[in-house]
C-alpha cells in the first residue's frame, strides 16, 4: 500500500491513499487517516492525529496527544495547522483512547467511542449519540447535543452536555455537571459535587459527600439521602426528593425526609 510522507530525526508524518493501519513512532507524529476506515496507532511521543472520514479507531498511546476523529486536510498536508475540524462532510463513528497523558479527544460528528486514559483529559464528543470515559484525573469532557453517555471516573471532573436524555456517572471526585434540555439521569459519585439540570424530567443521584443540586424545570426525582449535609434547589416543576434532615431544601414539593 502506498505511503507518502515525511520523516524526520524529532517527527514523523505519515498519509495513506486507502484504508490501512496507521503506526507512528516514540517520537513526536503528525499522522492522517484517509476518507476510508482507519486503525492509528501513534505509540509514544506527543502526537496529532487527524483521522479524517469514515469509522476510525485511533490510539494514542503515552505522551500529550492531540487526537482528532474526523477533520479536513488538503492533499499533500505535512504540518497540522494545515488541517481543520470542518468535519460536516466527513463525520464518522470513531473510537479514540487518549492512553497516559494530558490528551485533548475531538470525536466530531458521529456516534463516538472517547476514552481518555489516566492523566488531564480534555474529551469533546460533539454531535452524536456517545460514549464518554474521562478516566483517572481532572478531566474537562463536553458531550455535546445527541444521547450521551459519560463517565467522569476519578478526579475532580468537569462535565457539560448538550439537548439529549443523557446518562451521567461523575465517579470519585468533586466534580461540577452542568446538563442541558431533556430527560436525564446523572449520578455525581461520592466526592463534594455541583449538579445543575435544566429543563426534562431528570433523575439525580448526589452520590456520597456533601452536593449541591439545582434542578431545572420539569418533574424530576433527586436523591440526597446520604448522611451528610447536601443543598438541594428544586426550581419550578412538581420534584419529589429523597433526603436527611439535615440536608437544606428549596421549593421542593415533595419530600421523603429521614
Amino acid at each position: 500500500m502506498p505511503v507518502t510522507g515525511w520523516m524526520a530525526a524529532a517527527a514523523a508524518t505519515l498519509a495513506l491513499a486507502a484504508p490501512a493501519t496507521i503506526e507512528g513512532t516514540d517520537l513526536t507524529d503528525f499522522l492522517k487517516g484517509t476518507p476510508a476506515a482507519d486503525q492509528v496507532l501513534a505509540k509514544g511521543g506527543d502526537d496529532i492525529v487527524f483521522g479524517l472520514g469514515d469509522d476510525d479507531r485511533i490510539d494514542g498511546g503515552p505522551g500529550r496527544d492531540v487526537l482528532h476523529g474526523d477533520g479536513v486536510c488538503p492533499p499533500g498536508a505535512e504540518r497540522p495547522d494545515a488541517c481543520t475540524d470542518d468535519d460536516d462532510r466527513t463525520g464518522g463513528d470513531d473510537t479514540l483512547r487518549g492512553g497516559d497523558g494530558d490528551d485533548v479527544l475531538l470525536g466530531g460528528r458521529g456516534n463516538d467511542v472517547l476514552e481518555g486514559g489516566a492523566g488531564v483529559d480534555s474529551l469533546s464528543a460533539d454531535a452524536g449519540n456517545d460514549r464518554v470515559d474521562g478516566g483517572d484525573g481532572d478531566d474537562e469532557v463536553d458531550g455535546g447535543t445527541g444521547l450521551d453517555r459519560i463517565e467522569g471516573g476519578a478526579g475532580d471532573d468537569w462535565i457539560a452536555t448538550g439537548a439529549g436524555s443523557d446518562t451521567i456517572d461523575g465517579g470519585a471526585g468533586d466534580d461540577l455537571i452542568a446538563t442541558e434540555s431533556g430527560n436525564d439521569r446523572i449520578d455525581g459519585g461520592s466526592g463534594d459535587d455541583q449538579i445543575e439540570s435544566a429543563s426534562g424530567r431528570d433523575r439525580i443521584d448526589g452520590g456520597s459527600g456533601r452536593d449541591d443540586i439545582a434542578s431545572g424545570p420539569g418533574n424530576d426525582t433527586i436523591d440526597v439521602r446520604d448522611g451528610v449535609r447536601d443543598t438541594v434547589d428544586c426550581g419550578s416543576g412538581r420534584d419529589t426528593v429523597r433526603a436527611d434532615r439535615r440536608d437544606k431544601l428549596v421549593s421542593c414539593e415533595r419530600v421523603n425526609r429521614r
